[in-house]
């Protein structure tokens, strides 16, 4: 019943989805390893875990890998690994070039700020931004470092793609780990999204 629910749910929002509309929904899967932090749900996904300490050629910018909480940067709940930080230096942004178009994004943001924001971009023009405040739980302290609804798997699907992604933030900090990303055949990606979402599930929508 509750898997029949979540699939309608997921389907009358991509029906009612016009061009330039993202679909953003909350929840991951389970990492393989204990202190992983939660990872996409997303089969076939390439994902980025930054668990070598190093940030892979494809992306650009301000940011640099960190292991542990300081001052000006902390690590997502329930994640123990490597993370990336998007600045450094307050500001920053971090640039993401996807090697095609994908019309899939997951992320895990941690302590989620309304001055954090995700641009997507495609041929070099933005289609869309999504700000933390429109994902962080209702109710929740923004930049809180342990609740849940301040630290979530960050699905963001868009029908018409993106080639390009730039994580932003005007103040400290930006922290995301296991970053995802796919081109998902449609109609394939409602189901796709649906998978492993069972737990605690929330669909916002987010036009430009």
């Amino acid at each position: 019943m509750i898997r029949q629910a979540i699939v309608s749910t997921l389907m009358a929002v991509a029906a009612a989805d016009v061009a330039g509309a993202s679909q953003i929904s909350i929840g991951g899967c389970a990492g393989p390893t204990a202190g992983y932090g939660a990872t996409t749900c997303v089969a076939g996904a390439t994902t980025v875990d930054f668990n070598t300490a190093t940030v892979p050629s494809n992306f650009s910018g301000t940011g640099a890998v960190f292991s542990g909480t300081t001052r000006t940067w902390a690590t997502p709940a329930g994640d123990t690994s490597p993370y990336l930080a998007v600045s450094t230096t307050a500001a920053g942004v971090e640039d993401l070039k996807l090697p095609g178009i994908g019309n899939y994004l997951g992320l895990l943001w941690g302590s989620i700020d309304d001055y954090n924001y995700i641009e997507l971009y495609l041929n070099h023009v933005k289609v869309d931004t999504i700000d933390g405040a429109s994902v962080r739980a209702v109710g929740t302290p923004r930049g809180n470092q342990f609740l849940p609804g301040s630290n979530e798997y960050v699905n963001i699907m868009r029908a018409g793609g993106f080639d390009e992604v730039k994580l932003i933030t005007t103040q400290y900090n930006f922290e995301v780990d296991n970053i995802a990303y796919a081109q998902v055949p449609e109609p394939g990606a409602v189901g796709l999204l649906a998978m492993g979402m069972l737990g605690v599930f929330a669909v916002r929508r987010r036009h430009r």
